[in-house]
């Protein structure tokens, strides 16, 4: 009898970390375009994996086409994330479409942002936005 109630304590126990990790896990629309899926924000002083899609309307009537992966670190004062992405686009056999880099910062916790991203072809855009928590919205 012993060892079933530690067996449903247990049970339990992982069914609550599961319930905790699900819950955190959410999506992150930055820019109107790149959507990172299930994203988990990172521990203060911490980097974990992110990966997602980005809109395009290289296919009419556009999409999310576009793969993004790459690495997001919260700061150690847990004031900011720092993203480092790569944007691999889908040519649909064109040659010259080339990756980007988007360098972003987040400001936590309001989710305003500045990014810089860069092309094979050594040019950059810049910017800022307003991120948000986007996992009901569905994808165009």
């Amino acid at each position: 009898m012993a060892n079933r109630a530690q067996s449903v304590i247990r049970f339990s126990a992982a069914m609550l970390i599961l319930a905790a990790t699900a819950a955190e896990a959410r999506d992150l629309c930055i820019n109107p375009n790149i959507r990172l899926s299930r994203f988990k924000l990172p521990a203060r002083g911490q980097c974990l994996p992110a990966a997602g899609t980005s809109y395009t309307t290289f296919v009419p009537p556009g999409g999310h086409y576009d793969r993004v992966g790459g690495t997001v670190c919260t700061r150690s004062d847990g004031t900011a994330l720092f993203l480092e992405l790569t944007l691999a686009p889908d040519t649909h056999g064109s040659d010259d479409i080339l990756p980007q880099i988007y360098s972003i910062t987040i400001s936590l916790p309001s989710l305003t942002y500045l990014y810089r991203a860069y092309s094979l072809k050594l040019d950059f855009t810049s910017g800022s936005g307003q991120a948000a928590y986007c996992s009901k919205v569905p994808i165009p």
